[in-house]
């Protein structure tokens, strides 16, 4: 089945097309803002002091407003640009904007916690503690909902719904921006108050 809303996205980067754009980036981290808030709040009032479901909607929207954040970076805001952003899944990202080191190994977890919420198959881990083996360094990190225990726990999703996990997801993406928005010494200053978004009152715990 042909994707041509895929093809229609990746067409817009061919040329300077007639019409108005706006950037965007900004707004999803003012709705991501809004989003913690409201995570801290009903975590708060859990039973384990972390349970959010806020969650499941922050990770995804934070790699969005990445997203945004290069297509305004590398073309929107760029008017010499010829060539389609990179994907931020893509080695091209890593390359271009020197993504290395526990950046790089927690970059590549948050993606694989974003695809686990858009992409479920929150079926049995066949694990005992009812979590994926490739995703195990983000549990010996502590940030999930857990019982702690080796043999029994929470099943997947369960475990996903952690403030501790939203705030370590926002720290993620925030360094991303960072390397994104100083990775060309001449755009930078355009871009870096930008960064102030993650000062804003919404993010502080």
């Amino acid at each position: 089945m042909p994707r041509l809303g895929t093809q229609d996205r990746r067409d817009r980067f061919k040329r300077r097309n007639a019409g108005s754009s706006g950037t965007n980036s900004q707004d999803l981290l003012v709705l991501v803002g809004r989003l913690f808030v409201d995570s801290k709040a009903l975590a708060a009032g859990s039973v384990t002091g972390n349970t959010s479901s806020y969650t499941y909607a922050g990770i995804p929207m934070l790699l969005a407003a990445l997203r945004a954040l290069v297509v305004e970076y590398e073309f929107m805001l760029n008017p010499s640009a010829t060539a389609e952003p990179p994907d931020i899944s893509s080695r091209e990202f890593i390359q271009r904007y020197h993504v290395r080191g526990r950046l790089l190994q927690d970059f590549e977890d948050l993606l694989e916690l974003r695809n686990e919420i858009i992409h479920p198959a929150h079926v049995m881990t066949g694990t005992p503690d009812n979590w994926p083996n490739y995703l195990r360094r983000v549990k010996e990190l502590g940030l999930l909902n857990m019982t702690g225990a080796p043999d029994h726990d929470y099943g997947l999703f369960h475990q996903m719904a952690s403030h501790r996990l939203f705030a370590w997801s926002i720290g993620i993406v925030r360094s991303l921006y960072e390397a994104v928005i100083t990775s060309d010494p001449q755009r930078a200053p355009l871009f870096m108050p930008f960064l102030e978004t993650f000062n804003a009152p919404w993010f502080k715990e």
